[in-house]
């Protein structure tokens, strides 16, 4: 069947390869098809064919191909010539694909504004001729390398040579030149000056091959002004089998909520060195010992880390408290801080940990303004008014103040 010619936009799904060619074929006359979607949930035939016709339709915008199971694709596709130049601008590529496979592709596509890769592989075979990849439109890159290392990674970008506002890459790698904070500056800064966002993932495996490397040694160079000129954040998230490194851009809110290191306290991982811990100057934590266990615990490698003296952190959040004897160890550790957000307060329990924390801030004699938020998904409307209550009953504090937003609390402390 001959699809109508004012046809603007089409979604394929739960087909063939095979029979996939067939509708493709006779969309080429129509002068309206902007948008292609295709959704495969797998492919034993040659992608390739696919791409090289969709490469033809004289009027897409906008194709997104989709497979969902990540097994090996050949994707086989002439070099392009003068006259095998797709007009797609948009393009997201939801399928494993080699690095040499990229590139093929993008030498048909050299009008890209818009390119999502989400499992970009490392190519074993070396491509003979010479291939022309300028993207001179594209502002927008985001990708997933699986085991390419950052000399191809910077290759590909070199390549492109575009005017990239948006930069967002996740790596799945060993070569740890990607904490080279040094190699991504001079990338940014020679071949994409007009980078405005930069998303950066980076997760490195603890195991018992972990080791330090000169890499790890410098992470604090992610700190550096270069980033912080950009208001690019760095933070590190400490799980129980890998470190995240993570760079993302400062999204202003009413409410200036910093970025936390994340760490799981009941973690048991000894091959990560202090070098993570000294300068911390925020943190998530996902959980906690009760105030009694944490005292008497025998195991003391994250815990031990996170205890170091004279630690610098100011920002502390803590998620999910199910007992409000939490968050004494929490203010025991941290004299020195200035902003505590607890996520995922229950009504209930609401009035109980307030008193709480701000009973430990009263024994501790802490002089310095605080700010408490406190998520509470739950919260009846009277609530700020029976808190007001509580704290002047209990004289807790005399000058704070105390607001809602929807479902956080923000009680401030400071000096009168």
């Amino acid at each position: 069947m001959i699809p109508p010619i004012h046809l603007k936009s089409l979604v394929l799904k739960e087909i063939s390869t095979f029979k996939l060619a067939i509708p493709l074929f006779y969309l080429k006359p129509l002068c309206c098809l902007f948008s292609l979607t295709i959704c495969l949930d797998q492919c034993f035939d040659d992608f390739g064919d696919i791409y090289q016709i969709i490469f033809r339709l004289p009027f897409l915008k906008y194709a997104k191909l989709i497979i969902s199971k990540y097994e090996e694709l050949d994707i086989n596709i002439p070099i392009a010539t003068n006259k095998q130049y797709s007009t797609i601008e948009y393009l997201v590529i939801h399928h494993r694909c080699s690095l040499n496979e990229l590139t093929v592709i993008l030498s048909r596509t050299p009008q890209l504004s818009h390119l999502y890769c989400l499992n970009i592989s490392r190519s074993d075979e070396i491509i003979e001729q010479e291939v022309s990849t300028i993207l001179p439109n594209l502002v927008h890159f985001s990708l997933s390398l699986n085991y390419i290392e950052f000399d191809e990674f910077k290759e590909l970008i070199i390549q492109i040579s575009s005017r990239l506002k948006l930069l967002s890459v996740t790596i799945k790698c060993v070569d740890k030149s990607y904490l080279d904070a040094s190699l991504w500056e001079k990338l940014i800064l020679e071949h994409t000056p007009d980078l405005s966002r930069f998303i950066f993932c980076y997760a490195d495996a603890i195991n018992d091959d972990f080791e330090m490397s000169p890499c790890h040694a410098s992470i604090d160079r992610f700190t550096s002004s270069f980033l912080v000129q950009r208001q690019w954040n760095f933070r590190i998230i400490v799980a129980d089998d890998e470190v995240i490194y993570v760079i993302r851009p400062y999204e202003a809110t009413s409410v200036n909520c910093p970025k936390y290191t994340h760490i799981n306290a009941y973690s048991n991982q000894n091959t990560i060195n202090d070098v993570y811990y000294q300068n911390l100057d925020s943190v998530r934590i996902s959980s906690f010992p009760l105030y009694e266990d944490f005292y008497e615990s025998d195991q003391p490698s994250i815990i031990s880390k996170f205890l170091l003296k004279n630690n610098k952190i100011t920002k502390v959040a803590l998620k999910s408290i199910s007992q409000v004897e939490e968050i004494g160890p929490i203010i025991d550790i941290c004299p020195r801080m200035q902003h505590l957000i607890l996520e995922f307060i229950s009504h209930a329990n609401l009035k109980l940990l307030v008193r709480r924390t701000l009973s430990k801030i009263k024994t501790h004699r802490i002089r310095r303004p605080i700010t408490i938020c406190i998520y509470v998904a739950d919260a009846n409307n009277n609530i700020v008014q029976e808190l007001q209550k509580m704290i002047h009953s209990k004289k807790l504090l005399k000058h704070y103040t105390l607001n809602r937003q929807y479902d956080r609390f923000y009680l401030h402390w400071h000096k009168g």
